[in-house]
């Protein structure tokens, strides 16, 4: 406080920076005059320029940038502000690296260990045309027929079985059904009973699973672990279009059966196994690109063939089921005649889906 009781105002002085030895130093911004003490103190002399009143100056009237200084000879930025044993430190650190990865090397040591590339090993998928048999309630036994492709019970299958199939150079689909509960399998009490949906009607011991449930998941892993053991070449799951019905029990969507389907998919998929979409026409464009297959059931009496037809475009086969009895008995000859079934693999099949079965011409028959 001066003797008047007003502050002494203190200004950087033109002169004083003029008299001010500056062959050491070199610019400085504003914002380190406060951090260097003795600057300040050489700098702080009273300018008449700025009274009172008027300090500090208004942006119309000072400078943007104060022309400070800084001792040259030392470099500025994080190096150069640091001192000589931190750099010191520093450099003995880059060294001892150097050397240790020069002895890493020479030692056959990696830098960084690679993540080996996963064995890509080729898929099995049926060509379009193949002839093919779908055969669920007998025990598969003849194999001499010009059939190439078996569609047959995970259940009841044996290993054996698959065994002699793959040495007359055969394939195996394995079917079991993904999208309901069936009182009579070997895993049925693995079902939780919060998962069991409403009846199939017609299908006494059958319910609607919860697809989107993870236990329910769980015992499809485990059923496609069994199809591996197996040798089975794909799978087929049924009744995924649980989505249809207002009797499920649960809120099931298309979503909730396109994302089931890709997370079959993908499980078998990852245990080299092919797979196919089991009905569900108005699934076709979602699931098209991860399917190997589609197999579908009376597509002439529903008039629904032309949906599956983006199958045969992708040079994906379709396996065509049409049942020859029953109040729904398809006409054969429309059937082979039609052009909706242009490039499918068709059967003619008894509702029992035992051995018997037709192929177009009508007149290709076998009896296993």
């Amino acid at each position: 406080m001066s003797s008047s009781g007003q502050a002494s105002v203190i200004h950087p002085s033109t002169a004083s920076l003029k008299s001010f030895d500056t062959s050491n130093y070199d610019f400085l911004t504003e914002r380190n005059l406060s951090q260097s003490m003795s600057m300040r103190k050489a700098l702080l002399t009273v300018d008449a320029s700025y009274p009172f009143s008027t300090w500090p100056p208004s942006e119309s009237t000072r400078p943007r940038r104060l022309s400070l200084y800084r001792r040259k000879g030392r470099p500025t930025g994080r190096w150069g502000s640091l001192g000589t044993r931190k750099k010191a430190v520093i450099i003995a650190a880059i060294i001892v690296t150097i050397v240790a990865l020069a002895i890493g090397l020479g030692a056959g040591i990696p830098l960084k260990r690679r993540k080996p590339k996963s064995l890509i090993l080729s898929r099995w998928r049926p060509a379009i045309g193949t002839p093919w048999n779908i055969q669920l309630n007998t025990t598969l036994a003849d194999l001499s027929g010009p059939v190439r492709t078996y569609d047959i019970d995970l259940f009841a299958a044996d290993k054996s079985t698959i065994d002699r199939a793959h040495q007359l150079n055969k394939k195996v689909i394995c079917y079991f059904s993904a999208g309901t509960y069936e009182d009579w399998r070997p895993d049925a009490h693995q079902f939780a009973h919060s998962d069991l949906g409403g009846d199939l009607a017609g299908w006494p011991g059958e319910k609607w699973l919860n697809t989107a449930s993870r236990a329910v998941r769980n015992v499809m892993l485990d059923r496609l672990n069994q199809a591996q053991s197996k040798g089975c070449d794909g799978v087929d799951p049924d009744n995924i279009d649980g989505y249809l019905y207002n009797d499920n029990g649960f809120k099931l969507t298309n979503r909730t059966a396109i994302d089931y389907l890709t997370f079959l998919t993908d499980a078998a998929h990852a245990r080299q196994m092919a797979i196919g979409l089991k009905n569900g026409a108005d699934l076709v464009l979602d699931v098209l690109a991860i399917m190997d297959w589609a197999v579908v059931e009376g597509c002439a009496d529903n008039n629904e063939c032309v949906y599956w037809h983006p199958f045969i475009a992708a040079g994906r086969p379709v396996l065509s089921i049409d049942y020859v009895d029953g109040p729904n008995a398809t006409a054969l000859s429309r059937v082979c005649t039609s052009a909706g079934t242009t490039g499918f693999s068709t059967v003619f099949k008894h509702r029992a889906l035992d051995e018997w079965y037709l192929t177009c011409p009508v007149g290709a028959t076998a009896v296993a």
